[in-house]
């Protein structure tokens, strides 16, 4: 199988500038990175372009963490970060979670700037799980810079 790359922002759809003001009946295509967090992987970082709109996290839980007190998912901008959610809980067998977004985190997804690190951390307390495993994915558009209309 073959991987086809571009460069950046895709915009698709029939009309691109029809009335010479605005795109019409056109957008930024959706792209997503996904990971797998284990008891062998507890941290991950996903990269986007700069400018990108983070639109949403999916956290799935494969096989529920047995730590023993909890096992909790950080999203942020470095290892120690939250910007983007935390204590997003491991422990229990719910298939997907979502960060609770604020406004403050909305805010920040809005545009990344160039904060393109998306750093995963799971943190443990009590005796370390020996099973567990977390798919997370990241939902973002790749834009050109702020204030930019599709």
């Amino acid at each position: 199988m073959s991987i086809t790359r571009f460069s950046g922002p895709m915009i698709s759809g029939p009309q691109f500038y029809s009335d010479g003001t605005r795109n019409q009946n056109t957008g930024f295509a959706v792209l997503s990175q996904g990971t797998t967090l284990g008891t062998a992987l507890t941290t991950a970082n996903f990269y986007v372009p700069p400018n990108s709109q983070i639109v949403q996290f999916n956290v799935d839980a494969l096989t529920a963490w047995n730590t023993q007190t909890s096992a909790l998912l950080s999203i942020g901008t470095d290892s120690l970060g939250t910007a983007y959610g935390s204590s997003i809980p491991l422990t229990t067998t719910t298939s997907r979670f979502n960060p609770v977004l604020t406004t403050t985190i909305l805010t920040l997804m809005a545009n990344v700037g160039n904060t393109t690190t998306v750093a995963l951390a799971v943190a443990q307390t009590g005796t370390a799980a020996t099973v567990g495993a977390t798919f997370v994915t990241m939902l973002y558009v790749q834009k050109l810079g702020t204030g930019e209309v599709q």
